[in-house]
């Protein structure tokens, strides 16, 4: 079976020292882009959501988590709408 590592690129899967710094800049950008009403969905890693929640908010972008979860890991997909 391959690794994860093997077909993704490095970006998307190290997200900074903390696992979550890329959030901040994707975060702001995607908001200062974004139309009302536009989405910007997001794959959370490993414990992130208390992390990127803040972030979210800070950007007057209301979220919506998924509970879909990954085989080991805690929910991941968020989607959140600009208002």
């Amino acid at each position: 079976m391959r690794e994860v590592r093997d077909h993704e690129p490095e970006i998307a899967l190290y997200g900074g020292e903390e696992g979550y710094e890329l959030y901040a800049d994707l975060i702001a950008q995607s908001a200062a882009h974004l139309k009302p009403s536009g989405i910007l969905v997001l794959e959370l890693g490993h414990n992130s959501l208390p992390t990127v929640e803040p972030l979210l908010d800070g950007h007057l972008l209301d979220k919506r988590v998924r509970d879909q979860r990954s085989r080991r890991n805690p929910p991941r997909p968020c989607a959140a709408e600009r208002m």
